[in-house]
C-alpha cells in the first residue's frame, strides 16, 4: 500500500502423543527372545514467510513454531517374565523437527521492521521401568533402555530496508527439557 504495507505468517505444530507398552499381572514364557518396546518419532516442518512493502509504513514478521509434549513408556508391573534368549525392555523418542522462519519489509519513503522467529520445545517424558516382578533370561541378557534422541533445527531470517528508518531481526531456538 501507498501508507501501510502489513505481513504476517503463522505456523504451528503440536504433537502430544502417549506411546505405551505395559505387562501387568502376567506370567510370560517363551523359550526365544521377549522384547517390550514402545517408541515414538515423529517428524515435523513448520515453514512460514511474511513480507510487507509500503511508501511511508512496512511491517511484516512471521513466526515458525513446533512443540513436543509427549509420553512414551515401556513398563512390566507386578508379573513374570521368563525367556529362553534375550529379554529387552526400552522406550525410544525420535523426533525430527525443523522451524523455518523469515520476515522482510520495505519502505520506498518513511521505516520499515521485519522479524522472524523459529522456535522448537519439547518436554517428553521417556521411561522403562520393571517394578515388582521377575525378569529371567535363561542363556542371554536383560536389558532396560530408555532413550531421547531429538534432531531440531531452527533457522530464521528477518529484514528491512527504509529510507529513513529500518528495523530487522531474527530469532531462532530449541528447548529440550525431556524426563528420562
Amino acid at each position: 500500500g501507498k501508507t501501510f504495507g502489513g505481513g504476517a505468517s503463522i505456523a504451528v505444530n503440536t504433537v502430544t502423543n502417549t506411546v505405551r507398552t505395559r505387562v501387568e499381572d502376567s506370567h510370560l514364557e517363551t523359550s526365544g527372545a521377549f522384547t517390550a518396546e514402545a517408541e515414538e518419532g515423529a517428524v515435523v516442518v513448520a515453514v512460514t514467510v511474511a513480507g510487507a512493502g509500503a511508501e511511508k509504513l512496512a511491517l511484516a514478521g512471521s513466526t515458525a513454531f513446533n512443540l513436543f509434549v509427549n509420553t512414551i513408556e515401556s513398563e512390566i508391573v507386578n508379573s513374570a517374565v521368563t525367556a529362553g534368549n534375550a529379554v529387552t525392555i526400552s522406550a525410544t523418542d525420535t523426533e525430527v523437527c525443523a522451524a523455518l522462519s523469515g520476515g522482510m519489509a520495505v519502505s520506498t519513503g518513511q521505516a520499515a521492521i521485519g522479524a522472524a522467529i523459529g522456535l522448537n520445545l519439547s518436554f517428553n517424558t521417556v521411561s522403562a521401568t520393571v517394578s515388582a516382578s521377575d525378569i529371567t533370561s535363561a542363556d542371554s541378557t536383560v536389558d532396560l533402555d530408555a532413550s531421547a534422541r531429538e534432531t531440531m533445527v531452527s533457522v530464521t531470517l528477518g529484514g528491512a530496508g527504509g529510507e529513513k528508518f529500518a528495523l530487522g531481526g531474527s530469532v531462532s531456538g530449541s528447548i529440550v527439557a525431556n524426563t528420562v
